[in-house]
Protein backbone atom coordinates (compact mmCIF):
# COMPACT_ATOMS: atom_id res chain seq x y z
CA UNK A 1 0.00 0.00 0.00
CA UNK A 2 1.37 3.47 -0.35
CA UNK A 3 0.14 6.55 1.26
CA UNK A 4 -0.93 10.02 -0.65
CA UNK A 5 -1.35 12.97 0.60
CA UNK A 6 -4.45 15.18 -0.04
CA UNK A 7 -6.31 18.14 1.48
CA UNK A 8 -10.10 18.51 2.62
CA UNK A 9 -10.69 21.50 1.02
CA UNK A 10 -13.84 22.80 3.11
CA UNK A 11 -11.73 22.66 6.60
CA UNK A 12 -7.93 22.85 4.83
CA UNK A 13 -7.08 20.15 7.01
CA UNK A 14 -3.99 17.73 5.41
CA UNK A 15 -5.19 14.00 5.41
CA UNK A 16 -3.94 10.59 3.73
CA UNK A 17 -5.67 7.77 1.73
CA UNK A 18 -4.63 4.37 1.22
CA UNK A 19 -3.83 3.43 -2.38
CA UNK A 20 -4.13 0.28 -3.56
CA UNK A 21 -1.42 -0.57 -6.31
CA UNK A 22 -2.51 -3.52 -7.87
CA UNK A 23 -6.18 -2.16 -8.14
CA UNK A 24 -4.90 1.85 -8.15
CA UNK A 25 -7.46 3.26 -6.34
CA UNK A 26 -8.39 4.82 -3.48
CA UNK A 27 -9.51 2.22 -0.39
CA UNK A 28 -10.72 3.15 3.22
CA UNK A 29 -11.38 6.38 4.72
CA UNK A 30 -9.54 9.72 4.43
CA UNK A 31 -8.07 10.12 8.37
CA UNK A 32 -5.85 12.85 9.90
CA UNK A 33 -2.04 12.83 9.20
CA UNK A 34 0.39 12.59 11.69
CA UNK A 35 3.61 14.09 11.83
CA UNK A 36 2.52 17.46 9.26
CA UNK A 37 4.57 20.39 9.93
CA UNK A 38 1.61 22.43 8.74
CA UNK A 39 3.99 24.34 6.15
CA UNK A 40 1.68 26.98 4.87
CA UNK A 41 3.97 26.85 1.69
CA UNK A 42 3.26 23.55 1.01
CA UNK A 43 -0.44 23.21 1.22
CA UNK A 44 -2.82 21.55 -1.42
CA UNK A 45 -6.11 22.33 -3.18
CA UNK A 46 -8.51 19.45 -3.19
CA UNK A 47 -8.12 18.07 -6.36
CA UNK A 48 -4.38 17.69 -5.92
CA UNK A 49 -2.37 14.57 -4.94
CA UNK A 50 1.38 14.58 -3.63
CA UNK A 51 3.42 11.89 -3.41
CA UNK A 52 5.87 12.64 -0.23
CA UNK A 53 9.65 11.77 0.19
CA UNK A 54 8.80 8.93 2.22
CA UNK A 55 7.41 6.94 -0.10
CA UNK A 56 10.56 7.77 -2.54
CA UNK A 57 12.48 3.93 -3.58
CA UNK A 58 15.26 5.26 -3.28
CA UNK A 59 18.71 3.67 -4.88
CA UNK A 60 22.03 4.47 -3.10
CA UNK A 61 22.24 5.96 0.50
CA UNK A 62 20.07 9.23 0.69
CA UNK A 63 20.13 11.15 4.12
CA UNK A 64 16.96 11.91 5.54
CA UNK A 65 17.02 15.76 7.07
CA UNK A 66 14.94 18.05 8.33
CA UNK A 67 17.52 21.09 8.83
CA UNK A 68 16.50 23.07 5.77
CA UNK A 69 12.94 24.72 6.59
CA UNK A 70 10.40 24.80 4.23
CA UNK A 71 9.94 21.06 3.32
CA UNK A 72 6.98 18.81 2.64
CA UNK A 73 5.14 16.85 5.50
CA UNK A 74 8.23 15.76 7.79
CA UNK A 75 11.42 16.22 6.04
CA UNK A 76 13.30 15.37 3.28
CA UNK A 77 16.34 13.64 1.62
CA UNK A 78 19.43 14.61 0.04
CA UNK A 79 21.94 12.71 -1.50
CA UNK A 80 25.90 13.77 -1.54
CA UNK A 81 28.42 11.05 -1.89
CA UNK A 82 30.97 12.84 -2.55
CA UNK A 83 30.96 12.60 -6.14
CA UNK A 84 27.35 13.09 -6.57
CA UNK A 85 26.57 10.40 -9.11
CA UNK A 86 24.78 7.07 -9.14
CA UNK A 87 21.50 7.87 -7.36
CA UNK A 88 18.07 8.07 -7.67
CA UNK A 89 14.92 8.72 -5.95
CA UNK A 90 11.60 7.00 -8.08
CA UNK A 91 7.71 8.51 -6.50
CA UNK A 92 5.40 6.93 -7.69
CA UNK A 93 2.43 8.30 -8.84
CA UNK A 94 0.08 5.19 -9.50
CA UNK A 95 -2.56 7.42 -11.25
CA UNK A 96 -6.34 5.71 -11.30
CA UNK A 97 -7.65 7.39 -14.49
CA UNK A 98 -5.11 8.04 -17.74
CA UNK A 99 -5.11 11.83 -18.11
CA UNK A 100 -3.29 15.09 -18.56
CA UNK A 101 -1.71 16.11 -15.25
CA UNK A 102 0.17 19.19 -14.45
CA UNK A 103 3.29 17.67 -12.34
CA UNK A 104 5.19 19.75 -9.75
CA UNK A 105 8.11 19.24 -7.48
CA UNK A 106 9.06 20.81 -4.07
CA UNK A 107 12.40 20.79 -2.53
CA UNK A 108 14.45 23.10 0.16
CA UNK A 109 16.48 25.51 -1.98
CA UNK A 110 20.28 26.75 -0.86
CA UNK A 111 23.76 26.86 -1.35
CA UNK A 112 25.66 23.78 -2.47
CA UNK A 113 22.38 22.58 -4.12
CA UNK A 114 22.30 20.82 -7.39
CA UNK A 115 22.15 23.58 -10.17
CA UNK A 116 21.13 20.66 -12.53
CA UNK A 117 19.08 18.18 -10.77
CA UNK A 118 16.58 16.01 -13.19
CA UNK A 119 13.53 15.26 -12.74
CA UNK A 120 12.52 12.14 -15.28
CA UNK A 121 8.96 12.13 -15.77
CA UNK A 122 7.85 8.54 -16.89
CA UNK A 123 4.63 9.09 -18.87
CA UNK A 124 2.45 7.39 -21.47
CA UNK A 125 4.24 8.63 -24.01
CA UNK A 126 7.93 8.01 -23.15
CA UNK A 127 10.00 9.70 -20.69
CA UNK A 128 11.01 13.70 -20.41
CA UNK A 129 13.73 14.90 -18.57
CA UNK A 130 13.60 18.38 -16.95
CA UNK A 131 16.42 20.19 -15.48
CA UNK A 132 16.27 22.55 -12.43
CA UNK A 133 18.50 24.48 -10.04
CA UNK A 134 17.82 23.38 -6.64
CA UNK A 135 19.63 26.69 -5.51
CA UNK A 136 16.69 28.21 -6.04
CA UNK A 137 12.74 28.45 -5.99
CA UNK A 138 12.23 26.40 -3.09
CA UNK A 139 9.41 25.81 -0.78
CA UNK A 140 7.08 25.57 -3.21
CA UNK A 141 6.16 23.47 -5.90
CA UNK A 142 7.26 24.47 -8.96
CA UNK A 143 5.46 23.16 -12.23
CA UNK A 144 7.42 20.76 -14.32
CA UNK A 145 5.29 20.21 -17.24
CA UNK A 146 2.19 18.63 -18.75
CA UNK A 147 2.15 15.28 -18.83
CA UNK A 148 -0.27 12.19 -19.83
CA UNK A 149 -0.38 9.67 -16.80
CA UNK A 150 -1.68 6.41 -15.91
CA UNK A 151 -1.14 3.64 -13.01
CA UNK A 152 2.08 2.84 -14.38
CA UNK A 153 3.64 6.46 -14.47
CA UNK A 154 6.59 7.79 -12.12
CA UNK A 155 8.96 10.79 -11.42
CA UNK A 156 12.30 9.68 -10.82
CA UNK A 157 15.05 11.99 -9.65
CA UNK A 158 18.52 11.74 -10.27
CA UNK A 159 21.72 12.41 -8.48
CA UNK A 160 24.09 15.43 -9.85
CA UNK A 161 27.59 16.26 -9.85
CA UNK A 162 26.56 19.72 -9.50
CA UNK A 163 25.87 19.73 -5.81
CA UNK A 164 23.66 17.73 -3.69
CA UNK A 165 19.91 16.55 -4.87
CA UNK A 166 16.87 17.39 -2.54
CA UNK A 167 13.88 14.69 -3.10
CA UNK A 168 11.08 16.20 -1.07
CA UNK A 169 7.77 15.83 -2.88
CA UNK A 170 6.09 15.60 -6.53
CA UNK A 171 2.20 16.83 -6.75
CA UNK A 172 0.01 15.92 -9.85
CA UNK A 173 -3.00 18.15 -10.50
CA UNK A 174 -5.46 16.95 -12.98
CA UNK A 175 -6.23 19.23 -16.10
Amino acid sequence: MIIYSVVNSPIRTLTTATINPSIGFMEGDLRPSAGWTGNTHCTLDASDIAVDDEEGVYVNTWTFSNFSPGYYGIGYHHFNDGTNTGGSCTFPLRMNTTAEYEVYALWTAGTGRATSAIYTINHVNGSDDITVDQTVDGSQFNLLGVFTLDLLSNIVLKSSDTGSVIADAVKTVRI
